[in-house]
């Protein structure tokens, strides 16, 4: 009995070693150099995280109507000349000071990654207790953009459920607040939209506060005073 008990004890600290090894392996072999973008993030509190975000099988093109794969061709996503990345990005984050490095387990699968255009983008907190927010954009349209959005909490990076369409960026109108403009080429006399969200972090998604429409004029002259708070 004392020489089974005396096994499971080996075999138990055996598996304990190979498990911590397995997780230090997976660390060290984070190459953070190949990371396409790289973020000193927050979160609520205001502690300090490192977003990684790495491509596997990345290629790089130039935007271009001779251009040999139509991902890279011009469009409303892509001008000519623009630095385009296609790849497997998955996203990985470092607490800050520290040596270990986790998956998040966010992986976006053959993602055309306009750099020129910055179409990975961050939007850092403005006051005290709002998470700095990660925002993965794609074009839908010449007047509409789409974005996945994450944020740090708990020491982990979580998605917002549903995330962003608009034409202009957001800005920042308040604590855990943003506004988007949107814009309709359809709509005859009121073709500008204006939306304001709240985001209370522990509600994981954009709740509408209110939303206006306006007309050409008016919406182009409250773009004109837009802020540029993503960077």
């Amino acid at each position: 009995m004392k020489r089974a008990i005396k096994i499971l004890i080996l075999l138990f600290l055996g598996l304990s070693i190979t498990v911590s090894y397995n997780q230090y392996s997976f660390a060290s072999s984070v190459n953070t150099k190949k990371s396409r973008v790289t973020y000193t993030f927050k979160d609520a509190n205001g502690k300090k995280f490192k977003l990684y975000i790495i491509g596997s099988n990345e290629v790089k093109a130039k935007g271009s109507f001779s251009a040999k794969d139509t991902w890279a061709m011009p469009w409303a996503g892509v001008n000519e000349g623009d630095t385009l990345y296609k790849g497997n990005y998955r996203i990985y984050i470092q607490k800050y000071g520290s040596k270990s490095i986790s998956y998040t387990g966010v992986e976006k699968k053959n993602y055309v990654y306009n750099s020129t255009r910055k179409m990975i983008y961050w939007i850092p907190s403005k006051s005290k207790g709002q998470p700095d927010l990660l925002f993965i954009a794609e074009t839908w349209s010449s007047n509409s953009e789409a974005a996945d959005v994450y944020y740090i909490q708990s020491g982990k990076l979580k998605k917002v459920k549903g995330g962003l369409d608009y034409t202009v960026r957001p800005q920042i109108t308040g604590k855990n607040q943003l506004q988007i403009a949107s814009y309709n080429n359809a709509e005859e006399n009121k073709p500008w939209t204006m939306m304001v969200y709240n985001f209370p972090p522990n509600q994981t998604s954009f709740k509408r506060k209110s939303i206006k429409s306006y007309t050409f004029e008016s919406g182009k002259s409250m773009i004109k005073h837009w802020r540029k708070d993503w960077k």
